[in-house]
Parts: structure tokens; sequence; C-alpha cells
């Protein structure tokens, strides 16, 4: 297919040979921003010799993840980050992601996943309980905690071991590794430099350690009984066609996946969720009075869960607002089109959640925090067309369920146990890595509520 001159999309302004490198790589999210509101849902840039379609179009989302999706596959910076994700169901494709999907999905099964749900219960009710203990007059950074408590969920639920030393390691190091491959995916020129000042050498050095964990931990599993976890599952997990299950290497690709993008991309949602919660009065009030009144029954069980109604929705307006998966990209295999957007071969589509999210054709006042939009009488039409917190189409997110399990009880229950307050005139920004961080963190005075 050749692309028509009259789909040529608009471009952003550039340098010669290097293009918009200086404006994107240290502000993504200002840079689409920009060219978005100049130019429309769809511009072109190159940043050196890499050539990109920026989009904010849910025409394009829909297409590109799932209409026409084969034409689509994985493009640099993805192989950059299976440096270190290795090739887990988030780097692979081809057959060989098939194969490996069709051996995990049972793992993520909704039955499966319930009956964790009362081990996430425990697991948060003790962290809150050592959080009343250990609370103070001085500000709590919430970010921080909700990692904290989401690494301990991961560790249980998923990993099927106890909390160490070198696990904690894995989650404090995890940044440095993303900031590192982030470099490599935003500046084709780091990539050779990071060879010659050591930087890579220590990432390796890194991933060695991160190695050794994940492996012992496989080792100790196989020789362990069996238990109500993800490693268990995937362990049994067996082919239908071969009867194989998964080799030590997948096992180790998926788990270092799950445990470090998983319960991260969970922690940072709920630090999100209370900053537009402290923002907004009316929904702090709405939260507390739900909270109060379901878990002052006792736990329930997924009872309790189905009730978290307007909890889940705030949830869901957080991913909407801060998605933690703010951008995705492909590779354009052959020229292609849609709704009038030319889509080039050999181009990355980089597709701004963030954008998306926040696009005004499809959203009433998008930059208003609004859990209604997901209530019985909410925006049904902008959630269909223009809501991609997890992805979509066959490579949708495959823990999907089991983060908004996680994200539902989690804010639940801390809302129930604390009553809180940002701290006045803090700077928030975001810190766009692999996930969206609040890059100051976000600090709460968190108080013990009466309940």
């Amino acid at each position: 297919m050749e692309v028509s001159d009259k789909l040529v999309l608009p471009k952003a302004k550039a340098l010669p040979l290097l293009g918009s490198i200086f404006e994107f790589a240290p502000n993504p999210i200002g840079f689409l921003g920009k060219n978005f509101s100049a130019l429309g849902e769809n511009f072109t840039f190159y940043i050196g010799p890499r050539k990109l379609v920026a989009t904010s179009d849910p025409f394009v989302f829909e297409h590109v993840l799932q209409l026409n999706h084969r034409n689509y596959s994985k493009d640099f910076a993805m192989h950059q980050l299976s440096l270190a994700l290795g090739r887990g169901l988030l780097t692979n494709e081809g057959e060989s992601w098939w194969k490996q999907r069709r051996l995990a999905q049972p793992a993520f099964y909704k039955k499966r996943l319930d009956a964790l749900f009362e081990v996430m219960f425990n697991i948060s009710n003790e962290y809150i309980k050592g959080l009343k203990a250990r609370n103070s007059k001085q500000p709590t950074f919430i970010d921080k905690e909700m990692m904290a408590l989401t690494s301990d969920i991961a560790i249980i639920t998923l990993l099927g071991t106890e909390k160490t030393d070198e696990l904690i390691y894995m989650q404090q190091k995890f940044v440095d590794v993303q900031e590192h491959l982030i470099k490599r995916i935003r500046n084709p020129f780091f990539a050779p430099f990071s060879h010659l000042d050591g930087s890579h050498n220590q990432f390796n050095k890194i991933m060695e350690t991160f190695d050794k964990i994940i492996y012992r931990i496989i080792d100790e599993k196989k020789k362990s009984v069996p238990g109500n976890d993800l490693i268990t599952m995937l362990l049994e997990a067996k082919d239908a066609d071969t009867g194989e299950g998964m080799s030590d290497k997948q096992l180790r690709d998926e788990l270092i996946t799950i445990y470090v993008a998983g319960h991260e991309t969970s922690g940072y949602t709920l630090a999100w969720a209370f900053y537009a919660i402290g923002k907004n009065p009316e929904v702090y009030a709405k939260v507390k009075a739900e909270v109060n009144s379901v878990f002052s029954k006792g736990f329930q069980g997924m009872d309790t869960l189905k009730e978290l109604v307007y909890t889940r929705q705030i949830i869901d307006e957080t991913l909407r607002l801060y998605p933690t998966a703010y951008l995705l990209s492909r590779l354009i295999k052959e020229n292609d089109r849609v709704n009038g957007v030319a889509l080039p071969e050999g181009h990355v589509v980089l597709l701004s959640t963030l954008y998306l999210h926040r696009n005004k054709k499809y959203w009433q006042n998008p930059e208003v925090f609004n859990p209604e939009r997901f209530g019985e009488n909410g925006e049904k039409e902008a959630i269909k067309k223009a809501y991609y917190p997890f992805g979509g189409g066959p490579r949708m997110c495959i823990g999907n369920h089991f983060a908004l399990m996680e994200t539902t009880l989690v804010l639940g229950m801390m809302m129930y146990h604390f009553d809180f307050t940002l701290v006045e005139d803090q700077k928030i920004d975001f810190q766009p890595l692999v996930t969206l961080k609040p890059r100051y963190g976000i600090q709460t005075h968190l108080r013990e509520s009466k309940n």
C-alpha cells in the first residue's frame, strides 16, 4: 500500500539531523502535549535517524492495537526493555509470544486470582497495622508506602516467598535500571556512549544480581510444596499441544516482569489516587462514606470488593487521568492508513495514552478528576472508544484483573483506616520512566481514622 501525499501528517519543528531530541528526550509528556495542541491528534517527528508518528486519536489506537495489529510489532523501545525483562509477555512477540501467552493465561484466570483476594487483604491488614505503629507527625510519602505495600503483595501472591533484603534491593534498584534504559530509548546517541562511560556495565551487574535472586526463588519453589501463588501456577502450566512447561529462562522473564513492573504500576496508581482524592474534597467525602459502610461489617471476601463500587470508580478515573502505562509504541511493518491518517512503513507509532485519556473530543472536562464518569450514568461512549489503561487487543495486559482487584482493595482499606490531607505547596510533577512516577513523591499528613 502506498501512502498518499494527501494523508501526510503535520510535522513538529526539528533541528537538522538531530530532530526533536532536545525537546523530547528530557520531557516527552510536555513535548507531546505542546504538539498535540498545535498540530492536532496526529503528527510526525524524528529523533536522529528514528522517524515517529505520535497519536492521541482513538481510531488509530483501535486500528494499531486491535483491527490490524499484525502489521505492528515491538519497536526499539521494547528491545531495550528486553535487556532487563528478557522475552516475557511484555517484550516478546510473534509465535514465541503466542505460545508463552497460551501457557501463562490459565494462571491469570479470574477464578484463580479471586482465590488470592483474601491473601491480599491479610497482607494489607498487616502492613496497615505496621504503618499505624510507626506513623508520626512528619509527612508521609504515600508513593513510597504504596510501593512497599504492593511489593509485599507481589512477593507473597506472585513469587510465593517471604520478603528479603534482596527483593527490597530489586525494588529500589529498578528505578536505576529504568533510568538507564529510558536514556537508551529516547536518545539514539546514548547507547554507544553508555558502553564507554561504564553505565551499561553497571546496568549489567545489577541485572546479574537480579537473575541470581529470581533463579534462586525458582529453584526453591520447585523443591517446596505447591502453594496458592502465581509462580506455582506458572510452574504447573503445560502447553496443550506439546505438554511442555516453561523453561527456567521463560519463568525468569515472566517473574521479573510480573514482580518489578507489575507491583510498580499498582503502587503508583494508588499514589496518584491519593493525590487526586486529596485535591477533591467531594470525592474524599464520598469514598469515606462508602468504605466506612463496607468495612464496618468486617471482611466479606469477594463481596467486599463488589461493594467498593465508588472506590473502583476512583481507580478507573485515576488510570484515565494518570495512566501508569502513559505511552505505548509499535513499529509499522507496512504502509497503512486509518481515518485519513498515514502510517508509513518503518516509522514507530507512539500511542499517547495520557493524551488520549484527556482528549476533549471524547471526554467532558477531561482535566477534571470525576469518578462519576465510570458510574451508571457515566461517559460510556468515551470509555468504549478512548480508554486504554491496560493497552488493547490480543496484547492487553494479562494482569489487569489482578491489578484492579489489588488497587481497589488497598485504596478502600487505606481510606477506612486513615484520614489524610496533602502537604500544602509541594511540587507535583511527572517523571515518565517506564511507568508514570511522581518525580518528587507525594507527601501526605496521615492520621489514624477514628473507625
